[in-house]
């Protein structure tokens, strides 16, 4: 059986962009990803200093990638990824060992 896989995106926002703009564009994004099969949850911080960490989590790594194919060419993604300063954007991608959830 395929390991569990999860994306993490590190980034910060283009200065022109609030963060309840964001949000926003952060819930469609949520529906869309409820749409394909093996996402199986997301999550979104934003640390003191303003950085936003965006980790995503799916059944494997396949479905990660089909999933983001679909969002490349997404109305999602014209309206989610223009807020995001590109340059700033580190990406970390892990093969899950384990995990736990109190719900």
């Amino acid at each position: 059986m395929p390991a569990k896989f999860m994306k993490m995106y590190q980034f910060q926002l283009n200065n022109e962009y609030t963060k309840g703009a964001f949000l926003e564009a952060s819930a469609k994004m949520d529906s869309f990803m409820k749409m394909h099969s093996g996402f199986e949850y997301r999550t979104l911080a934003q640390e003191a200093d303003g950085q936003w960490l965006d980790t995503v989590y799916f059944t494997d790594r396949n479905s990660a990638e089909s999933m983001e194919a679909a969002f490349t060419d997404s109305d999602v993604a014209s309206e989610f990824m223009p807020m995001i300063n590109g340059a700033s954007v580190m990406i970390t991608t892990a093969d899950i060992q384990t995990s736990a959830c109190n719900s």
